[in-house]
């Protein structure tokens, strides 16, 4: 868990992919236009504009063509904030 590190984010409303996503808040390290991969059911089961803090970490790349994004394990829980 070293290599993770604690980020605020809120839940949006992707239309281009037609699904709940993730996002950082405005004024950390990472700018708000990456998304967050990260456990789908609390995604599903929270409105757009929601905030959590959860652990993070940048992910690589699979493919040349692929955004880098960040990644929080999905078996970890997240906690609201206001």
């Amino acid at each position: 868990m070293d290599d993770y590190e604690a980020l605020d984010i809120e839940l949006f409303y992707d239309a281009r992919r037609g699904s709940m996503r993730a996002r950082p808040l405005p004024g950390q390290k990472y700018p708000t236009s990456m998304v967050v991969e990260c456990d789908k059911s609390f995604r599903d089961a929270n409105p757009a504009g929601s905030r959590f803090r959860l652990m993070v970490k940048e992910k690589a790349k699979k493919t040349p063509d692929c955004r880098t994004h960040l990644y929080s394990r999905y078996s970890w829980g997240v906690t609201p904030i206001h």
